[in-house]
Protein backbone atom coordinates (compact mmCIF):
# COMPACT_ATOMS: atom_id res chain seq x y z
CA UNK A 1 0.00 0.00 0.00
CA UNK A 2 1.26 3.64 -0.68
CA UNK A 3 0.70 6.99 1.00
CA UNK A 4 -1.52 7.58 -2.05
CA UNK A 5 -3.80 4.81 -2.25
CA UNK A 6 -7.49 5.20 -1.47
CA UNK A 7 -7.91 3.12 2.01
CA UNK A 8 -10.90 1.78 4.34
CA UNK A 9 -10.22 1.39 8.24
CA UNK A 10 -13.06 -0.62 9.67
CA UNK A 11 -13.49 -0.25 13.82
CA UNK A 12 -14.99 -3.34 15.54
CA UNK A 13 -16.46 -2.61 18.69
CA UNK A 14 -16.42 -5.46 20.96
CA UNK A 15 -15.31 -6.30 24.52
CA UNK A 16 -12.60 -9.02 26.47
CA UNK A 17 -15.77 -11.14 26.93
CA UNK A 18 -16.68 -11.52 23.46
CA UNK A 19 -16.54 -15.15 21.60
CA UNK A 20 -15.78 -16.14 18.24
CA UNK A 21 -17.38 -19.13 16.74
CA UNK A 22 -15.35 -22.22 18.08
CA UNK A 23 -14.90 -20.77 21.82
CA UNK A 24 -12.02 -18.42 20.68
CA UNK A 25 -11.40 -14.69 21.99
CA UNK A 26 -13.05 -12.48 19.26
CA UNK A 27 -10.34 -10.05 19.02
CA UNK A 28 -7.92 -12.49 18.64
CA UNK A 29 -10.18 -14.11 16.00
CA UNK A 30 -10.42 -11.05 14.17
CA UNK A 31 -6.63 -10.24 14.27
CA UNK A 32 -5.87 -14.09 12.63
CA UNK A 33 -8.54 -13.67 10.22
CA UNK A 34 -6.73 -10.49 8.95
CA UNK A 35 -3.25 -11.82 9.17
CA UNK A 36 -4.47 -14.98 7.43
CA UNK A 37 -6.25 -12.63 4.69
CA UNK A 38 -2.79 -10.62 4.64
CA UNK A 39 -4.52 -7.01 5.69
CA UNK A 40 -1.94 -4.14 5.66
CA UNK A 41 -2.81 -3.95 9.47
CA UNK A 42 -4.74 -4.26 12.19
CA UNK A 43 -4.61 -2.94 16.00
CA UNK A 44 -6.44 -4.26 19.19
CA UNK A 45 -7.01 -1.36 21.65
CA UNK A 46 -8.35 -1.79 25.21
CA UNK A 47 -10.79 0.68 26.43
CA UNK A 48 -10.63 1.84 30.07
CA UNK A 49 -14.68 2.38 29.55
CA UNK A 50 -17.37 2.17 27.80
CA UNK A 51 -20.99 0.49 26.79
CA UNK A 52 -22.75 -0.95 23.70
CA UNK A 53 -26.98 -1.58 23.24
CA UNK A 54 -27.29 -3.09 26.38
CA UNK A 55 -26.58 0.37 27.75
CA UNK A 56 -24.48 -0.97 30.61
CA UNK A 57 -21.44 0.28 31.93
CA UNK A 58 -17.84 -1.46 31.25
CA UNK A 59 -15.20 0.22 33.35
CA UNK A 60 -12.37 -0.42 35.24
CA UNK A 61 -13.95 1.53 38.09
CA UNK A 62 -15.77 -1.62 38.81
CA UNK A 63 -13.42 -4.56 39.40
CA UNK A 64 -16.95 -7.01 38.75
CA UNK A 65 -16.88 -5.78 35.27
CA UNK A 66 -13.36 -5.33 34.12
CA UNK A 67 -12.57 -8.51 32.85
CA UNK A 68 -15.51 -7.42 30.45
CA UNK A 69 -13.40 -4.13 29.00
CA UNK A 70 -14.22 -2.87 26.08
CA UNK A 71 -12.35 -3.36 22.72
CA UNK A 72 -11.86 -1.71 19.77
CA UNK A 73 -10.07 -3.94 16.97
CA UNK A 74 -9.07 -1.38 14.02
CA UNK A 75 -7.80 -2.52 10.79
CA UNK A 76 -6.80 -0.51 7.67
CA UNK A 77 -5.88 -1.34 4.02
CA UNK A 78 -7.11 -0.38 0.50
CA UNK A 79 -10.38 -0.19 0.10
CA UNK A 80 -10.76 -2.75 -2.60
CA UNK A 81 -8.93 -5.76 0.17
CA UNK A 82 -11.49 -4.83 2.79
CA UNK A 83 -14.35 -4.68 0.40
CA UNK A 84 -13.15 -8.51 -0.38
CA UNK A 85 -12.47 -9.09 3.58
CA UNK A 86 -15.75 -7.96 5.02
CA UNK A 87 -18.08 -10.11 4.27
CA UNK A 88 -16.00 -12.60 6.53
CA UNK A 89 -15.29 -10.45 8.98
CA UNK A 90 -18.92 -9.84 9.71
CA UNK A 91 -19.88 -14.05 9.48
CA UNK A 92 -16.94 -13.74 12.53
CA UNK A 93 -18.45 -10.76 14.48
CA UNK A 94 -21.77 -11.98 14.83
CA UNK A 95 -23.45 -9.07 16.48
CA UNK A 96 -20.49 -6.80 17.43
CA UNK A 97 -20.73 -3.31 15.97
CA UNK A 98 -18.38 -3.24 12.70
CA UNK A 99 -17.53 0.95 11.45
CA UNK A 100 -16.23 1.17 7.66
CA UNK A 101 -14.62 4.56 6.76
CA UNK A 102 -12.67 6.49 4.14
CA UNK A 103 -9.49 6.99 4.82
CA UNK A 104 -6.39 8.74 3.78
CA UNK A 105 -3.21 7.00 4.45
CA UNK A 106 -1.02 10.59 5.34
CA UNK A 107 3.08 8.52 5.61
CA UNK A 108 6.14 7.97 3.92
CA UNK A 109 6.68 4.88 6.03
CA UNK A 110 3.81 2.35 4.48
CA UNK A 111 6.02 -0.05 2.98
CA UNK A 112 5.05 -2.75 0.09
CA UNK A 113 7.20 -5.73 1.97
CA UNK A 114 5.87 -8.99 1.60
CA UNK A 115 4.03 -10.82 4.61
CA UNK A 116 6.19 -12.02 7.71
CA UNK A 117 5.56 -15.26 8.96
CA UNK A 118 4.07 -15.86 11.84
CA UNK A 119 6.53 -16.39 14.43
CA UNK A 120 6.79 -20.48 15.59
CA UNK A 121 5.30 -21.87 18.75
Amino acid sequence: MSATDAAVRLTVFTTEAAVAPGGRALHLAVLELARQRDIAGATVLRGVEGFGASRRLLSTRFPDLAAELPLVVEIVDRAERIEAFLPDLLRLTGDELVVSQTCTIDSRLVTTDPPRSAPSA
